[in-house]
C-alpha cells in the first residue's frame, strides 16, 4: 500500500521540482534543470521582443514621431527587463523569501483566469490555481526565485521555533 503524500510532496508535485533543486536553491543557486527551463522560456523572448520593437521603432522614427518615441520606450523597457532577468539568470541567482503568505484570489487580469497571486513575506508572485490549492496562508514558507521573476522554483514549508512563535505575537 502507498504511504500517504506528505505536504513537502504536494509542494513538490504542484511547483515541479526535486528535492535537489531545493537543496541547490537553499545553496543561493538553480539546478541545471531549472537553468535550462529558464533559460528556454525567458530569454530568447524577451530578447526577440526587445530587438522586434526596437526595429519597429526605427522603422517608425521615419513615419511619425509620436509612435516611434511610444515603440522607442517599449522596446527599452522590455530590454532593459530582458538584460535584468538574464543577467541573473546567467550568474545562477536565486533568492530566498521566508514568512507567512498572503493569498490573492484574482491577479487583476482577467485574460489569466487560471493564474492565482501571493506574497510570501513582502515579495509578489503568480503562480497557477494548483499550487495555490497546495499553500495555506497559517503557515510559514520559504519560497525560491530568480530576481526579476514572479516565478517560484521551489518551496517548502518552514517549522518554527517556540521562540520564532513568540516573537510574531
Amino acid at each position: 500500500m502507498d504511504k500517504p503524500k506528505s505536504s513537502s510532496d504536494h509542494l513538490m508535485e504542484a511547483f515541479n521540482f526535486t528535492p535537489e533543486d531545493l537543496a541547490v536553491n537553499g545553496e543561493g543557486e538553480l539546478s541545471i534543470v531549472q537553468w535550462h527551463r529558464l533559460k528556454v522560456r525567458g530569454i530568447p523572448s524577451f530578447t526577440v521582443l526587445g530587438m522586434g520593437l526596437f526595429g519597429i521603432a526605427i522603422s517608425l522614427l521615419l513615419k511619425d514621431e509620436g509612435i516611434a518615441f511610444i515603440a522607442i520606450f517599449a522596446s527599452i523597457l522590455s530590454t532593459l527587463y530582458c538584460l535584468y532577468y538574464g543577467r541573473a539568470l546567467y550568474r545562477n541567482e536565486v533568492y530566498s523569501v521566508c514568512g507567512k503568505i498572503k493569498k490573492f484570489e484574482k491577479v487583476g487580469r482577467p485574460s489569466i483566469p487560471e493564474r492565482r497571486s501571493i506574497f510570501v513575506h513582502d515579495q509578489f508572485f503568480t503562480i497557477s490555481v494548483k499550487q495555490f490549492e497546495v499553500l495555506q496562508e497559517e503557515n510559514h514558507y520559504c519560497a525560491y526565485y530568480v530576481p526579476g521573476s514572479e516565478r517560484i522554483l521551489s518551496i517548502q514549508l518552514v517549522a518554527l521555533s517556540k521562540e520564532d512563535l513568540f516573537e510574531e505575537v
